[in-house]
């Protein structure tokens, strides 16, 4: 498998955030809130961003936030996400 250049990474950011804009296209917060579908779907995006981050120095932040979501299964506030 031939490495993946940051292009890659960034078209893999691209996809997760048009997911999820399409998922959540329409909802109003409640309907989000309500939706454990749809909060599944926009964590796991979150977290493959977070992941495709982790090749760009400066977007530490977001990887954390992969970080968070991935190891606080339990404890993820759906007002921050």
């Amino acid at each position: 498998m031939s490495e993946r250049k940051d292009v890659d990474f960034l078209l893999d950011i691209r996809e997760s955030m048009e997911r999820i804009s399409d998922y959540t296209h329409g909802m109003e917060y409640d309907d989000f809130f309500q939706d454990h579908k749809t909060q599944d779907a926009v964590i796991r995006n979150v977290e493959i961003m977070g992941e495709a981050t982790k090749a760009f120095i400066p977007w530490k932040r977001l990887a954390m936030t992969r970080d968070k979501l991935i190891h606080h299964y339990f404890g993820i506030n759906t007002d921050i996400v």
